[in-house]
């Protein structure tokens, strides 16, 4: 690949570092995708420019005017400290006419909304939990056709924002109250679904329109009954919380390739049917009886060293820099092939 002009765009934690010292902020370990993110691009001989934003994206639009960049390494994830305006920094990309790394603002659209992404699947007899969603204003109650247990999580956050231990509700009761909860507290809607017993799978995914599956890998949560069941917030962010309940990370051991191939296939349609373009991780839930369910889409996942998408590229063959590499070339051809767009 010829050297490029890279802006690496992330946001920050707050205002913007003095003197824009975006380098030093990296020190920090909340900071580690994009330490080693920027460090990796560097080794791959590009120019590099950081642009954090946090509720203002002048410092953007100051960066481009400047010198337009050749393509923007997105790992923005939040504005205005709100995961859903991803696709509105991705949509600024495109009015920009700039090429950028991972997906495109309708698959934004598609995966950020729990209740969307579950509609759409189910209507291409893609196996999901049957689920309700209850607005706020609106009256909290039980459905007769959703059973008991269910999981009730915000409509539009990721990275387990707001799930927990309590999220897993078992009567009418406890349903409302924890409805209400994240109503008043996180001010979002609310989405709650059948609980389904079984291996929590993740299955990370590369490419436009030729999609490359890398080794799945697993959450394995404890046998004991009072452990957490369900990948709640503590068990993906508090490494002191896993070593105590003896939840792992590894790579699924799948015996029968008759089923992996299924897996396989079944997230391939998932990444197509979203509109996924660049990168991404699907979770599954993989019953007893050998049933896949999909769990959610991930458009742009973490991709620091030691999260699960970065330890399933090693294992397929690529490193960390021929990852970012591979990101990079994705999001140029991306803006080349225009029948890839929407």
């Amino acid at each position: 690949m010829k050297k490029l002009d890279v802006i690496l765009i992330c946001d920050t934690m707050g205002e913007t570092p003095q003197n824009r010292n975006y380098l030093e902020l990296f020190k920090k370990k909340e900071y580690k995708t994009e330490r080693q993110c920027y460090e990796s691009l560097k080794n791959l001989g590009h120019d590099i420019r950081v642009v954090g934003i946090y509720d203002d994206i002048r410092p953007l639009l100051d960066a481009v005017a400047e010198k337009k960049p050749d393509i923007f390494f997105n790992l923005v994830e939040h504005f205005h400290g709100q995961s859903f305006y991803e696709r509105n920094i991705v949509g600024l990309f495109e009015l920009l006419q700039i090429p950028y790394t991972g997906s495109n603002p309708a698959a934004m659209v598609l995966c950020k909304n729990k209740g969307i992404t579950k509609e759409i699947l189910s209507h291409h007899h893609i196996h999901v939990s049957k689920f309700k969603i209850f607005y706020r204003g609106c009256r909290v109650y039980h459905p007769k056709w959703l059973k008991y247990p269910v999981i009730i999580k915000p409509l539009r956050d990721e990275s387990s924002y707001g799930i927990s231990n309590a999220s897993v509700i078992s009567n009418d009761t406890d349903l409302k109250e924890r409805a209400n909860f994240i109503h008043d507290n996180l001010a979002q809607d609310v989405i709650a679904e059948e609980y389904i017993e079984g291996r929590e799978l993740y299955v990370s995914m590369l490419g436009n329109r030729i999609i490359t599956t890398f080794p799945i890998r697993e959450l394995k949560l404890p046998i004991e009954n009072e452990g957490p069941q369900i990948a709640t917030y503590k068990v993906k962010w508090d490494p002191e919380y896993r070593k105590k309940w003896k939840v792992r990370y590894g790579f699924a051991y799948l015996k029968d390739p008759v089923l992996e191939k299924k897996i396989i296939e079944t997230s391939k349609r998932v990444y197509k049917i979203l509109r996924i373009r660049g990168y991404a991780r699907i979770d599954i839930r993989l019953t007893s009886d050998k049933e896949v369910f999909v769990i959610e889409a991930n458009p742009n996942p973490g991709i620091t060293k030691d999260d699960d998408f970065a330890l399933s590229a090693r294992k397929h063959g690529l490193n960390f820099d021929d990852l970012v590499s591979k990101i990079l070339s994705l999001g140029l051809e991306y803006n080349e092939d225009s029948s890839i767009q929407e």
